[in-house]
């Protein structure tokens, strides 16, 4: 019994160490499944880190390496054909003034010519180009794509200043110096564009074939700088104007307020001389008057704008409280202006007759009226013209000549009958066309040859050295045998 007993004690003594190595093998295997579970985590850990996006602080840690500037990864906004509105518009004017003499293609080529010139590259076939957008004309892609290829490479430059360069280059094309492209300009409801006047302030004559000056006025930059009746102008920014239309020399001479311009002039008995004169805006009246003995008086009329025939209105009214018998008219130099400032200004001396016909690019015909009732269609007159005086300017002349208002005394007139016309294009551009031409009552036209003077009278260099203006002289001396005759 005991020993059954002592073997049963060493049964469940070894059951007991079976029992206890079982547990410490399990005990093992768990901690070993458990190093595996760690294992096989902490290697799934580290490929998360390294494929997961690097931590947000280290972003923050170096802010000048992690973000970039904005001219790098700040897209332009999308460009779109309206956004060069204007110069569509330009496409589509010019083609209406000058579609005789070039087509599409050809300002086509002038703005593609400009852009590559600015950008200094030619379009590549194989660069990924934005779709052309709509209001973008028919054969302006390639204008569209080049503007757009600047636009994102050369930020520094202006989208306006841009457009209106590039119209430019297409208004050059058409071969009309005429036909202009302003900008913050007003036009007015007939399309005349008044621009604020920038200059020396002087006039300027043609004489026995030279540009003289005939008057500076006072207190103008040039009055200050010396410049004196009678300087042969030889010379404007080291440029011989020999053989150069009189505006054209004008031009030339005229420029923005604050810049200069160097004109060489030679006077009587002297060697040439340089003179700089600083440009200004110059605010000046169209019109002025004075009175000669006998009861003439004389009215000169330098341009036609707007206030002009205001001016001439309140002159005429001065003229009739003086008892003024005749009138001298002189718009020699006057290269014209405003159609309708010209319309104006003739009422004051015909009564309701047609000063002007207009005819449009069309080929049709307006007739344009002047006023009637104005103050000085009772004065005998005369009319001095020259070839300065050109245009509006001829047209007033020629209307006055027509009905019989007065004769022309002086040389030949200039000989432009084209009309033109401002449009206004947004963003503040406006672009000069040719509208049409205008004609005498009759029909007739002066783009041949000009308004041919009754009575030729020759100013000579030598003439304004003296301070003698023969033509006006001539015209006293008719108005004056007029009104004797008459008494």
């Amino acid at each position: 019994m005991g020993v059954v007993m002592n073997a049963s004690e060493d049964r469940e003594t070894e059951s007991s160490r079976t029992r206890d190595q079982g547990g410490e093998n399990r005990r093992l295997a768990s901690l070993g499944l458990g190093v595996v579970i760690l294992f096989v985590v902490g290697l799934v850990f580290v490929l998360d880190m390294v494929q997961s996006p690097v931590p947000e602080q280290t972003t923050i840690a170096s802010p000048t390496t992690t973000i970039a500037s904005p001219t790098t990864t700040i897209a332009p906004e999308p460009s779109t054909g309206a956004s060069l509105t204007p110069m569509w518009q330009a496409v589509e004017h010019l083609e209406d003034a000058y579609g005789d003499r070039l087509d599409r293609p050809e300002l086509a080529t002038a703005a593609l010519a400009f852009l590559k010139g600015v950008s200094e590259a030619s379009l590549d076939p194989q660069d990924p180009l934005e779709p052309i957008p709509e209001g973008v004309p028919t054969g302006f892609e390639q204008v569209w794509q080049l503007w757009r290829k600047i636009e994102l490479e050369k930020t520094e430059i202006e989208s306006r200043d841009l457009m209106v360069q590039t119209i430019e280059a297409m208004v050059e094309r058409t071969g009309d110096p005429g036909a202009a492209v302003l900008v913050d300009v007003t036009v007015e409801p007939d399309g005349y564009v008044e621009d604020a006047l920038y200059g020396i302030g002087a006039f300027v004559v043609p004489v026995e074939g030279l540009v003289v000056i005939s008057q500076p006025f006072p207190g103008s930059p040039a009055s200050k700088a010396g410049i004196r009746p009678g300087d042969v102008i030889r010379e404007v920014d080291g440029v011989s104007i020999a053989g150069i239309d009189l505006e054209e020399v004008a031009n030339l001479i005229r420029g923005p307020a604050g810049t200069t311009v160097s004109l060489v002039l030679q006077r009587a008995g002297s060697d040439p001389v340089e003179v700089e004169v600083t440009r200004e805006t110059l605010e000046l009246g169209t019109a002025r008057f004075t009175m000669h003995p006998g009861g003439i008086g004389y009215l000169s009329v330098n341009s036609l704008e707007a206030r002009t025939a205001a001016e001439v209105h309140d002159i005429l009214e001065s003229l009739k409280r003086r008892d003024t018998r005749a009138l001298i008219l002189d718009l020699r130099g006057n290269s014209g202006g405003s159609p309708g400032a010209a319309l104006a200004v003739a009422g004051e001396f015909l009564d309701g007759e047609i000063a002007y016909v207009e005819e449009h690019l069309d080929g049709t015909r307006t007739a344009h009226p002047a006023d009637s009732g104005g103050l000085g269609v009772d004065f005998p007159m005369v009319i001095l013209i020259n070839d300065g005086t050109a245009a509006e300017a001829e047209l007033l002349a020629a209307a006055l000549r027509y009905h019989e208002r007065g004769p022309l005394f002086g040389s030949p007139s200039d000989g432009k009958a084209t009309l033109y016309r401002g449009y206004e294009l947004g963003e503040g551009v406006v672009i000069v066309t040719r509208s049409g031409r205008w004609l005498i009552p009759g029909g007739d036209s002066v783009e041949r040859g000009g308004l041919l003077p009754d009575q030729q009278v020759t100013l000579t260099s030598d003439d304004l050295a003296a301070g003698f203006d023969r033509p006006q002289a001539a015209a006293n001396a008719y108005l004056w045998t007029l009104l004797q005759g008459a008494a």
